[in-house]
Order: C-alpha cells, then sequence, then structure tokens
C-alpha cells in the first residue's frame, strides 16, 4: 500500500520525464545527422533525471522504517495472523501468515521468536 507522499513522489518522477520528452525527440530526430551531437545532447538531458531519481530513493530507503516488531515482551498479539522470524538451530527462519496460538512466545521455546509482523 503506498502512502500519499510516495504517489505524489510518483507522480513528480513521470512529469520531469514529460517535461524532458521534447529535447529527447528534437535530439532522437538529429541522430542520423548529428550522431555526436544527438548523444551529448541526450546525455545531458538524462543526467539530472537519474541523479535526482537516486537521490531520492537513497532518502525513501534511508527514512524507510521497518514495520516489524522485536519480541521484547515474550506476549502473543492480538491478531489474527502474523508473519514470524524465528531463531532456530540451523539460522534464521520466517514463517508467513502464522495464527498467534500455535506460535511458542515463551523464553524456553526450542525456536525462539525474534520479531513478527502483524498481518491481519
Amino acid at each position: 500500500m503506498e502512502t500519499v507522499e510516495q504517489v505524489k513522489r510518483t507522480l513528480l518522477q513521470m512529469g520531469m520525464l514529460l517535461v524532458f520528452f521534447i529535447p529527447f525527440a528534437i535530439a532522437f530526430q538529429m541522430l542520423p545527422q548529428e550522431g555526436l551531437i544527438a548523444f551529448m545532447v541526450i546525455a545531458i538531458l538524462l543526467s539530472p533525471i537519474a541523479v535526482y531519481c537516486a537521490v531520492v530513493n537513497h532518502r525513501e530507503r534511508i527514512n524507510a522504517k521497518s514495520a516489524w516488531i522485536l519480541n521484547t515482551s515474550y506476549k502473543q498479539p492480538r491478531c489474527n495472523l502474523i508473519h514470524v522470524e524465528l531463531e532456530t538451530s540451523t539460522g534464521k527462519k520466517v514463517l508467513w501468515r502464522q495464527n498467534p496460538n500455535e506460535i511458542d512466545f515463551s523464553d524456553t521455546a526450542s525456536d525462539k521468536v525474534l520479531s513478527y509482523l502483524i498481518c491481519e
């Protein structure tokens, strides 16, 4: 599910691409006649868009917060279904769409619950 900010950002990126479409069309018309000039025009117009998209994606990854809840209380969440991250003898394991009543949240469990994500 996308947030309003993500939708606005996507629309802004699409708008920027549309604004720069006309110079690209002109550059592609010049391509058979002046290949090097057309290539340079395309590269100059494309680089700010690429840098902008890279910066936006980097900021989004930095500001993203995990919805997974660390298991610190050893209590079962009150919900219908959860995704569970367990620490097993072979390593970490994720169980998808599990009933919380079927998972052992106690400290003495053979597979300790590291975190969980409420999905329903």
